[in-house]
């Protein structure tokens, strides 16, 4: 059984739309979740760009709600070579996943898009979408880096900033790298893909070196400035009131 860090989403309603089951608010009109279920099953799925994510999003427009994003959720690794869209349920979807880890963080204080429903299709071996609110924003931070936009070392310790109420309750973003970072127009950052966060069982140091070795294997694999892991590195460190002689330690790590 997979955890996660909310509980099960009582305030939503149930809706059999298109062959897809819905949870979502009452303010939701039903003709709203038919047209995100047409789109949804017709959407392609482009390549993902640099350090982008293996899932499928796109942008449509609510009128209850604005614009929102809807991500179908793909499957990673050697299995996705032969299956990409469909998933083992071993517990809630993934999007419901993804919906409860996010109420949970945005609850801790944590800048993250703020989910509005979750869609799956099929009982054991399903298919799964989320849709959030849009967050208008100028790129992923890794994006940026590769673009050698200004004030990176500024964004980069922003973005530990948002990760130290993560550290505080002891959660793990298992896959928080450079891509999974975007900066909005008020230079914000606000983390993504949350559906594989879970509660950490070991100590801060810990903890705090396996976010800094994700982080690190993905800015090298992809060829990121070194700034990136540098003063992330640095900046993580002492939220956690590391040593520095503790420093050269977690650089070294690799999760």
């Amino acid at each position: 059984m997979i955890t996660t860090l909310g509980e099960s989403p009582r305030d939503l309603g149930r809706q059999w739309v298109r062959g897809l089951i819905w949870r979502a608010p009452a303010d939701l009109p039903i003709t709203e979740m038919q047209a995100v279920s047409r789109a949804a099953m017709r959407q392609s799925h482009p390549a993902a760009a640099v350090l982008g994510g293996r899932d499928s999003v796109f942008v449509h427009h609510l009128d209850s709600y604005g614009d929102v994003v809807v991500k179908e959720y793909r499957r990673g690794g050697h299995v996705s070579q032969f299956v990409r869209l469909h998933h083992l349920r071993r517990g809630p979807s993934r999007g419901e996943r993804e919906f409860r880890n996010l109420r949970a963080v945005r609850a801790m204080g944590v800048h993250a898009p703020e989910p509005v429903a979750f869609a799956s299709r099929g009982l054991v071996i399903y298919r799964s979408w989320l849709v959030t609110r849009l967050v208008p924003n100028q790129g992923s931070l890794a994006a940026l880096g590769q673009a050698n936009a200004g004030g990176l070392e500024r964004l980069v310790a922003a973005t530990v900033r948002q990760i130290a109420p993560l550290l505080a309750h002891g959660v793990l973003h298992a896959d928080l790298h450079p891509g999974n970072v975007i900066v909005d127009h008020d230079d914000v950052p606000w983390l993504l893909d949350f559906d594989r966060a879970f509660w950490f069982h070991g100590g801060p140091q810990e903890l705090c070196r396996r976010y800094v070795g994700r982080w690190a294997r993905a800015v090298r694999k992809h060829g990121l400035p070194e700034g990136l892991e540098e003063v992330f590195r640095a900046e993580l460190s002492r939220s956690v009131g590391l040593a520095p002689a503790r420093v050269h330690g977690i650089a070294t790590a690799r999760g």
